[in-house]
């Protein structure tokens, strides 16, 4: 039984830059003669990592000391590799993003959950510190990656000469995402599905859709495209509306209330349909009115209370202490617990990630105590 869930794999010492407090580098900026530029390839990865130690990891992710990972010849190679053999793995890289072509990045967006660029500024900036790379080809390339699905996050090391320009940063990081949202307004279209933009607050702002006329599997391939954790859908059974939390292709759970009304007013997160949102709870039309005034109507809020035990869907939930369970006949919940827990622990997940993962414990646990009790 192994005991690594979690593994920080380094697959090159190649790199393009020559960052001054990198120990690829000298103190008077040469590169450092013991740097040999040596690669994993995926056969080392093989005889290192075995099928059934991929298996039960929660987690991989490459991050560089002496090399940036996506200059290992076989970075690809390498991430398919895990995920051929651990569908649910949690994939990721830091990277400084200035080189390949263009289907490496939409290959990454494929296979990773996120990947980190460590981007130190902006376009008269970023070479400062992060010598040697261009920044017209990692802006090209981060483009390329979220256009695929990737998730993309920022890294940014304040220094004196780009603190300044941390606003314009977070300016730029926007724009990336209002491309992505685009990217998926295009991609409903070319569906011909029809769709309503709405926006709120789960912890973080967020921009969404809702799509009317959708199937499970549309709705499922579009989210393993554009990258998302989970997604809602929702159909007719007995006569009401049910919503299933999808994760990949699994449902999590489901409900059959969304809240609206006097409820939802008192509540911090919610959501209702575009111009509204957290600040803003109401709809221009443009028709004239009266007095040739546009036309105001409130916008409806709105929550969808996944995981919130107040609302429960599901029949013959219980509360208790599980007895000590044997790994081997419980395999399979004992390692979901594990990486949801673990999920919760990730640098960078939002708060609606963590809070989520840690609902699914909760419930997943209630509903291991309701099956032991009834065996």
């Amino acid at each position: 039984m192994y005991s690594i869930r979690k593994i920080h794999l380094e697959p090159t010492e190649i790199c393009q830059a020559m960052c001054p407090m990198c120990d690829r580098v000298t103190l008077d900026g040469k590169l450092n003669p013991k740097i040999t530029n040596a690669s994993l390839s995926l056969d080392d990865i093989k005889n290192m990592f075995p099928i059934d130690f991929i298996k039960q990891l929660n987690e991989m992710y490459m991050c560089g000391n002496l090399g940036d990972p996506m200059l290992a010849p076989e970075c690809v190679e390498i991430f398919a590799y895990f995920r051929k053999h651990n569908p649910k793995i949690y994939l990721s890289m830091n990277t400084n993003g200035g080189a390949r072509k263009p289907d490496f990045w939409r290959n990454l967006a494929k296979l990773t959950n996120h990947i980190t660029f460590s981007i130190d500024g902006l376009e008269d900036t970023n070479h400062i510190y992060r010598k040697g790379v261009s920044w017209k080809n990692v802006m090209n390339n981060v483009k390329e990656f979220i256009n695929a699905g990737g998730k993309a996050k920022w890294d940014y090391l304040v220094f004196e000469h780009n603190e300044h320009q941390i606003k314009l940063a977070q300016q730029l990081s926007k724009e990336e995402n209002d491309a992505l949202l685009e990217e998926f307004e295009k991609r409903l279209r070319e569906m011909n599905l029809g769709f309503k933009r709405i926006r709120g607050k789960f912890g973080n702002k967020e921009r969404s859709f809702i799509i009317p006329n959708i199937s499970r599997d549309e709705i499922v391939s579009l989210g393993k495209d554009f990258g998302q954790e989970a997604v809602i859908w929702g159909t007719k059974e007995d006569g009401k509306m049910v919503y299933q939390y999808i994760e990949g292709d699994e449902t999590k759970q489901k409900r059959d209330v969304v809240l609206t009304g006097p409820e939802v007013d008192i509540k911090r997160d919610f959501y209702s349909q575009e111009p509204g949102g957290p600040e803003l709870h109401s709809i221009t039309y443009p028709k004239k009115g009266r007095g040739g005034k546009p036309i105001v109507r409130t916008a409806h809020k709105f929550v969808i209370p996944f995981f919130d035990e107040k609302y429960e869907y599901e029949e013959e939930i219980s509360e208790g202490i599980l007895p000590e369970l044997d790994e081997q006949i419980h395999k399979e919940f004992v390692q979901e617990i594990k990486r949801r827990i673990s999920n919760t622990l990730v640098e960078g997940r939002t708060k609606k990630s963590r809070y989520q993962n840690r609902k699914i414990v909760r419930y997943q646990w209630s509903k291991k105590v309701s099956a032991l009790k009834k065996s």
